[in-house]
């Protein structure tokens, strides 16, 4: 989270971050103290949907760069979603296995499917996500619909059922990886030294 927060204050305000927290929330508060905090009370029995939701109701006009907070990545993943003029997700090639959220997309470019059994998924997207201003109400609304044990890409998927067009930005080049086992974060902390970064030794 410190790495991310690092490569976020490149591209915002410390001011505008804000961190939903559930899980040992007191140890996330106490070490970023200057940022803004909403609380899942519910996240044992809810997925990133509820999660999210709860921070669009908190955050102010304008677009929303939102990531997840187990994705450990390259700072200029964030530069490039930034700068995409349309709503947007980080995508990168890797092999495909039953936890990565897969895509497709359609002939446009724009991405179609999100699901993580997605069957014929052209790769994975990372967790770093951007949304314009004016498609934030359509992205609300469809979180608000979804179940307790929806991710957020649910909402997503029902946006681009709308005709919002949300493109996939290929950060393939950049390392990133989203940590949800302890190969994943060996992973992680190799990439952060071949960065040059801190990470555990071998």
């Amino acid at each position: 989270m410190e790495h991310q927060i690092e490569g976020l204050t490149d591209v915002m305000n410390p001011k505008d971050i804000t961190v939903v927290v559930g899980f040992m929330k007191s140890m996330i508060m106490n070490a970023f103290p200057n940022l803004n905090f909403v609380e899942n009370a519910d996240y044992r029995t809810t997925n990133t949907a509820k999660s999210l939701l709860l921070a669009f109701e908190q955050v102010g006009d304008g677009p929303v760069l939102f990531l997840e907070g187990d994705v450990v990545c390259d700072h200029r993943v964030f530069d490039r979603v930034v700068a995409c003029k349309n709503s947007c997700m980080a995508t990168h090639e890797i092999p495909l296995g039953d936890e990565e959220m897969k895509y497709t997309t359609q002939g446009d470019g724009a991405i179609n499917r999100l699901s993580k059994s997605l069957s014929n998924g052209e790769g994975e997207v990372l967790g770093v996500n951007k949304i314009l201003a004016h498609e934030r109400d359509p992205l609300l609304a469809h979180l608000r619909r979804c179940d307790n044990d929806s991710f957020f890409e649910s909402a997503i998927e029902m946006c681009i059922g709308d005709g919002i067009k949300i493109l996939p930005v290929d950060v393939s080049d950049l390392y990133g990886v989203e940590i949800d086992f302890p190969e994943d974060l060996a992973l992680a902390n190799r990439m952060l030294r071949k960065a040059g970064l801190c990470g555990p030794p071998e």
